[in-house]
């Protein structure tokens, strides 16, 4: 076990417990994480269990830096390794209903990256997120139910380089007006009021996931963000019924936006004619986009089979469509675009700020194709072997 970098326990049924354990009892009296620098444990373990782990690695895993603790009702006693929590840079934890209020905050000095997720906020039960200070903390994605009352503070947050929000509830009073150094914005569900209410200059990559049906409720427009990159995330199983209302008439978010990226899961199998009417530019009112110069989509193969040649070469062909209409209307060409298909079901698959564990397929839709602007009309031609054949079928 010396050479072990990355350990993970999980247990989600009661009759594994007793087996569980006894394979513990072997690890404990033959282990002494000397090269671990990642722990996890998740499901229903016992809560002397855990703390017998970190008491061991209080002394024996020196290089741990990444604790991650799910599902669990963390004891108050996990203050008695201070050592151990004060090696900690990155920590994910999940509170739920349950849990015990306290957690000791002060002994994270060199924490850079924060996971939360509450379950339900209990006025009866403050966890001490107004009392963190984490002088090093520069990433911080936070989900759940919140309050304002015990939520982080202004300093905190104004420090942040990557932030990641999906809050049931929020109050414009829990943000400062202004992230001077925030460069990774991530909003979630319904937390999109929020780039209606902060300032954020810095900003680079925009990742959203709106939420759909009659709960979405967006303030994009009074968006004064200006990302360069824009990821789109859909998780409706139903095209019909994803809304087109985050892309509102002549809103600052789009005008500076040089990448976008839309990835679908679960089962949309392309794109919806309000997403490739806002894509064109059809719409003078919707003129969007205007500085695009990569667009990818992606879609999901989780639960079905992987799609055929015919419907790949559709979806490519109408990556085509959009650029050539767009070029028509008077925008520049593309420099990238792409089309691809994914195995994962949910983003919520890949933790916040981690890359994603999935293999992208993915057809690049210039390949063989030369696009020249010719005193204001757009020719395409081949040049030369396509990765793509030409039996595509618009209707899928």
């Amino acid at each position: 076990m010396s050479g072990i970098r990355t350990l993970a326990i999980q247990v989600y049924l009661k009759d594994e417990i007793k087996t569980f354990v006894k394979t513990l009892e072997k690890l404990f009296n033959t282990s002494d994480f000397q090269s671990l620098t990642e722990f996890s444990c998740d499901g229903i373990i016992p809560h002397e269990v855990v703390l017998r782990l970190l008491q061991q690695m209080e002394h024996s895993a020196l290089g741990l830096t990444t604790l991650d603790i799910r599902k669990i009702n963390i004891p108050p006693s996990i203050s008695q390794y201070p050592s151990l929590l004060r090696r900690i840079s990155s920590l994910y934890l999940e509170f739920w209903s349950k849990s015990q209020g306290g957690f000791p905050w002060i002994e994270l000095t060199n924490l850079k990256h924060l996971d939360i997720y509450q379950e339900k906020y209990d006025e009866s039960r403050h966890l001490g997120f107004s009392t963190i200070v984490a002088p090093y903390l520069s990433s911080l994605c936070i989900e759940g139910d919140f309050a304002r009352n015990d939520f982080f503070t202004h300093e905190i947050l104004q420090n942040l380089s990557r932030l990641a929000i999906s809050l049931e509830q929020a109050e414009e009073g829990m943000f400062p007006p202004r992230f001077p150094i925030l460069t990774f914005l991530t909003l979630k569900n319904n937390s999109s009021m929020i780039a209606g209410w902060v300032q954020a200059n810095s900003l680079i990559d925009l990742t959203l996931t709106p939420s759909w049906g009659d709960e979405d409720t967006t303030d994009y427009p009074d968006a004064s963000i200006t990302p360069r990159i824009v990821r789109i995330n859909y998780h409706s199983t139903d095209s019909g019924s994803l809304k087109s209302d985050i892309f509102f008439d002549d809103v600052p978010l789009w005008s500076l936006v040089e990448e976008l990226q839309i990835t679908f899961f679960e089962g949309t199998r392309r794109l919806p004619h309000f997403l490739v009417d806002v894509l064109q530019g059809k719409h003078k009112k919707r003129r969007l986009f205007p500085q695009l110069r990569h667009l990818a989509v992606r879609y999901s193969t989780a639960g079905r089979s992987k799609p055929s040649r015919v419907e790949m070469n559709a979806r490519v062909h109408q990556m085509l469509s959009i650029m050539y209409t767009r070029m028509e209307m008077g925008f520049s060409k593309l420099t990238t675009l792409e089309v691809g298909w994914h195995p994962a079901q949910n983003i919520g698959e890949v933790k916040s700020g981690e890359k994603e564990w999935w293999v992208t397929e993915w057809r690049n839709c210039l390949d063989g194709i030369e696009v020249v602007e010719i005193e204001g009309e757009v020719e395409g031609a081949e040049t030369g072997e396509s990765d793509f054949d030409n039996d595509s079928d618009s209707s899928l």
